[in-house]
């Protein structure tokens, strides 16, 4: 098993964590940046996982789904595990009342952010400024098609997986908040 990330800051947490989980000897850890990974990991992977927030910082999405494309064998799949879209039409409120829809479905600018959000304590911290992007459903599925994948299944959740506007999950018409797809690479 392999675990690839861009910082190195995260891969360390992600040692510690398999140590705890006693697979520390059975996962190899690797920094690389996903839009110029290392040959000998191309076509690897029967599987691939990503989680919560890695479309968020793409600003490539054809090229990152290209990366992840070959990262995969023949036969092989990827699952994606991602924050609907649609949240990210909303902000949440800094005196902790509802979350309020302010941006567009089709907000295509970067968003630039001077705060993360510890996904453990959901305090949010300073921190330099960072960039993320939104990308819609069709985009998303779009940028796939082109890198050869097949959608084998797609299901939209409207419980919390991100404690990003977690509130929305208690709405009466809450929206999807998020999308889970099974890609495989024929």
């Amino acid at each position: 098993m392999s675990c690839i990330d861009q910082a190195e800051a995260f891969l360390e947490q992600a040692r510690e964590l398999a140590d705890i989980a006693g697979y520390g000897s059975e996962v190899s850890f690797r920094a690389a940046d996903v839009y110029a990974l290392p040959a000998d990991l191309k076509g690897r992977f029967d599987i691939v996982m990503t989680t919560i927030g890695v479309l968020g910082w793409m600003p490539d999405l054809d090229g990152f789904f290209a990366a992840v494309s070959d990262l995969i064998v023949p036969g092989g799949h990827w699952v994606m595990e991602e924050t609907h879209p649609i949240v990210f039409m909303y902000e949440p409120d800094d005196k902790g009342g509802p979350s309020r829809l302010v941006h567009s479905y089709f907000h295509a600018e970067p968003f630039e952010e001077t705060t993360g959000l510890d996904y453990f304590g959901y305090e949010k911290y300073a921190s330099s400024p960072h960039y993320s992007f939104t990308h819609t459903v069709s985009e998303v599925v779009n940028a796939a098609l082109k890198a050869g994948l097949e959608l084998r299944h797609m299901h939209e959740v409207g419980h919390d997986i991100s404690n990003f506007c977690a509130d929305l999950e208690t709405l009466e018409a809450r929206p999807p908040l998020g999308l889970y797809t099974l890609w495989r690479k024929p």
